[in-house]
């Protein structure tokens, strides 16, 4: 998946936000999703340690690890399925 915003501009969208202008406002000035801006503005949050949840730096594995969980489970899925009954 590729960004469709470069880092500059998600922290401008930020810092606008946090100067004061509502979600609302910021995404229409920048011709963004409210949801989008709001999901920017929670993690940045979350990255100042202000909320709780999972830090960007945390994320990438988290998302590894979940992705080779699957691929595990379904290697031990297929497995047991061709392996005869014991």
């Amino acid at each position: 998946m590729t960004d469709a915003y470069s880092e500059e501009f998600r922290l401008h969208a930020i810092a606008l936000v946090n100067s004061g202008t509502s979600i609302t406002a910021a995404a229409d000035q920048l011709s963004m999703s409210k949801s989008c801006l709001h999901g920017w503005v929670t993690q940045n949050s979350i990255d100042e340690g202000k909320r709780a949840g999972v830090p960007s730096a945390d994320r990438s594995e988290l998302l590894a690890a979940w992705r080779r969980i699957h691929e595990l489970e379904t290697e031990l899925a297929r497995m047991r399925r061709t392996t005869p009954g014991e």
